[in-house]
């Protein structure tokens, strides 16, 4: 039983040091920046609603944007995303 108790807390300890789960961002404003979407409706030529991880978000460019165009998310404020043609 002593065993299984330390190889637990060995595990833990080893998931909460400093740089285990560095691999960036998962959530948030932070892992949507350089996410690729697709304009799934337009609301005039510079802006419209992108789909990205399975949600719709509002967007503008500042270029043309067309229906079915894949872009990439360059940054975001509010609940407004800045978005460019993907190449």
């Amino acid at each position: 039983m002593a065993m299984l108790s330390a190889g637990f807390f060995i595990g833990v300890l080893g998931y909460c040091r400093p740089g285990a789960t560095a691999s960036g961002a998962h959530t948030g404003a932070e892992q949507m920046i350089g996410s690729t979407g697709e304009v799934v409706q337009l609301g005039g030529e510079d802006e419209g609603r992108v789909g990205l991880h399975g949600e719709i978000w509002a967007a503008r460019s500042s270029r043309r944007l067309a229906k079915g165009q894949k872009v990439r998310v360059v940054s975001r404020t509010g609940l407004t995303l800045s978005v460019e043609q993907s190449t």
